[in-house]
């Protein structure tokens, strides 16, 4: 669905729930990205579950999201930079991407997200992780892919940081 402003924005989320969506991707753009908390906030109050490819939308309410992480590409640019200061050509300079991926879980989206749907469709055992809490750094919990069957702690969200 396409959007450029608010009020179409709101259309399509009237569409999806009209066309019973089960879910939703939201990609980045500049525009979406200055709607997070509009969008964050039509997904949570339809009980949609929606996955981004930005963190900030998380950190607005948003569900899931999974993408490159921003410091770290940030952090890049910069190697990049000081290396052309340093008189190195940027057209002999490698192509850089990404190598470290972000997963952003906000649990009590997914907490409000659930109770309408668990009355009917869902299991009422609590949510059980395949990732376990390693450390706590500014709030987040930071989680381990080594270890499995972990209760999900109830935190407001859940940090995964995943080298490519």
């Amino acid at each position: 669905m396409q959007a450029s402003d608010s009020r179409e924005i709101e259309a399509a989320f009237r569409a999806l729930v009209r066309n019973r969506a089960d879910a939703l991707l939201v990609g980045a753009d500049p525009f979406i990205l200055s709607r997070r908390l509009l969008i964050a906030t039509l997904a949570a109050r339809h009980a949609l579950p929606a996955v981004y490819t930005q963190r900030e939308f998380v950190d607005a309410g948003g569900l899931l999201s999974y993408g490159a992480s921003t410091t770290e590409a940030y952090r890049q640019g910069g190697i990049y930079t000081g290396k052309v200061l340093k008189g190195a050509k940027p057209a002999d300079l490698p192509v850089m991407r990404s190598t470290k991926f972000e997963l952003v879980i906000n649990l009590a989206t997914a907490r409000a997200i659930e109770q309408p749907r668990s009355r009917s469709t869902r299991s009422t055992q609590p949510a059980r992780s395949l990732l376990t809490e390693e450390h706590c750094s500014s709030g987040n919990t930071v989680l381990s892919r080594r270890s499995f069957e972990t209760s999900i702690p109830q935190n407001e969200s859940i940090f995964v940081s995943l080298p490519c």
